[in-house]
Parts: structure tokens; C-alpha cells; sequence
């Protein structure tokens, strides 16, 4: 989901631009991923507005305008007409790359109140197979994964696999011994019992997440798990957190 104040200037500036637009004019591709909560790397300030044939797509500054061979279901996001969810998913397959529509692609599934289903994305993709960006549909479909809840924890995700480490569950319920709930980290080997979560700053400025997460990590070694965590600076260099996930990796398969 965007930031509050992101999400309130891209609502106000499609009701600006509303008030001259045909009423067949509706908003598409990450704009409409955007107006729907889902986080794609596109810029905001560029509005993408949609028109079906035969009419002409609007030559305005700031606007990016696209007309569509075939009709496509519209939405109403707070009084605003724009793509439903998956079709503004498969329209930004033309705009941005794949880890970004990799990313909205798993906003659409999040774990709370999905807006998608695997099988669902699957079929439009195939519906969409002589569109622009057809192809990297189909390799963004073999990327994305149900139940995340952050672009952070897809990009994490998304640099394991490029590593060549072996693919995390996501969601996986860890328990101890005694049957006693563990937790839920964000990515997890079970076999090798390994968890990895991803820490954003709050974990780091806010004292009640802080003592959670050492009151976490303390349960997961006690139930005889490694839990390695994360932060916004392996985005930018994993090599130090894949020695690391690889140690714990090779370390739990000798026991």
C-alpha cells in the first residue's frame, strides 16, 4: 500500500484530472494498481488513462494515454472509475519490469484481503498472451507467491532466488517441541529449520516491536530453529546475508 500522504495526492490529482475528463475515460495500468492499494515501482505523477475503441486516448501533460482494443472490467475506488485489479496488473506488464510486476503481482495476493488468486492471475495471463509485455507476464506468473506481506519481503525473497538458494516458504507455522506456537516468520527452510524476517524501520524506532522481535528470536532458538534477520541494507548488498543464510542452511543439514 502506498504511504498515506502518497495515496491521498494520487486521489486528489485523478479528481482534478476527472473534472475534464469524457466520461468513457477511466484510469488504468499503476495508476489503477495504485488506486487499488497495490505497490508497484512506477511513477505516480504520470496518471495512465484508458479509452476503448474507437474513441482517441487524451494528449494531456502529465497523463499517459491508452486505448483499448477490447473492453475490460472497471472498478470504483472512493467514487473513481479505474481497471479492476488483475486487468491493471496485466495492463502494467507493458510499463514496468519484472521484479516490479513481480511485486504487484504478490500485492494482489497479500496475505490479508487478496484481491486475486493464483489461478485467477494465471488465466488472464493466458487471455493476455498477444499483448505488450506477454512475456514478461508469464515469467513474473512463475515468480509470484500467495500470503507476503511487503514489496520488501518480495524483493528478499526475490534475491534468495537469484542467489541460487533454495526457494522459502512463505507462511509456514513454526512450533516447538511441545506443540507450542512459535511464530510466522516471513520466509522459513523448515526442513532446515531455518526463519528469515525481514526488519523495517519500525522495528528498529518502535521499543514495543523491538522487545518483540528479541522476545521472538529468543522463542525460535529455544524451539531449536536459526532466525536470521534482515534489513532494508541487504536489499541494496545481499552477499553478507546469503554466507549467512547459506551457513545456516549447510550448518542444520549436517546435524
Amino acid at each position: 500500500m502506498p504511504a498515506a500522504s502518497q495515496y491521498g495526492e494520487l486521489i486528489a490529482r485523478c479528481r482534478a484530472y476527472l473534472v475534464h475528463a469524457g466520461n468513457d475515460e477511466f484510469f488504468s495500468h499503476s495508476t489503477a494498481l495504485l488506486l487499488h492499494g497495490i505497490p508497484v515501482d512506477a511513477d505516480p505523477r504520470t496518471l495512465h488513462v484508458s479509452v476503448a475503441t474507437p474513441r482517441f486516448p487524451p494528449q494531456v501533460a502529465g497523463v499517459t494515454g491508452h486505448r483499448l482494443s477490447r473492453p475490460v472490467p472497471v472498478a470504483t475506488v472512493r467514487g473513481i472509475r479505474c481497471s479492476a485489479p488483475i486487468d491493471a496488473w496485466v495492463q502494467a506488464a507493458s510499463e514496468v519490469g519484472l521484479e516490479a510486476l513481480v511485486i504487484a503481482g504478490d500485492g494482489l495476493l497479500r496475505r490479508t484481503h487478496p484481491l486475486a488468486t493464483v489461478e485467477r492471475l494465471a488465466d488472464a495471463v493466458r487471455r493476455a498472451e498477444r499483448r505488450p509485455g506477454a512475456k514478461r507476464l508469464r515469467a513474473a506468473l512463475e515468480l509470484v507467491r500467495p500470503g507476503t506481506d511487503s514489496p520488501a519481503e518480495t524483493r528478499l525473497r526475490l534475491l534468495v532466488l537469484r542467489a541460487g538458494l533454495p526457494e522459502p516458504i512463505i507462511g509456514h507455522r513454526v512450533f516447538d517441541s511441545g506443540g507450542f506456537f512459535v511464530g510466522v516468520p516471513d520466509l522459513a527452510w523448515p526442513e532446515q529449520r531455518v526463519a528469515l524476517d525481514y526488519d523495517g524501520d519500525v522495528h528498529r524506532t518502535d521499543r514495543h516491536t523491538f522487545r518483540d522481535d528479541v522476545e521472538r528470536g529468543e522463542r525460535y532458538r529455544d524451539a531449536g530453529w536459526t532466525h536470521l534477520r534482515a534489513t532494508g541494507d541487504h536489499l541494496i548488498r545481499f552477499d553478507r546475508l546469503e554466507r549467512r543464510i547459506r551457513g545456516a542452511l549447510s550448518f542444520s543439514s549436517r546435524e
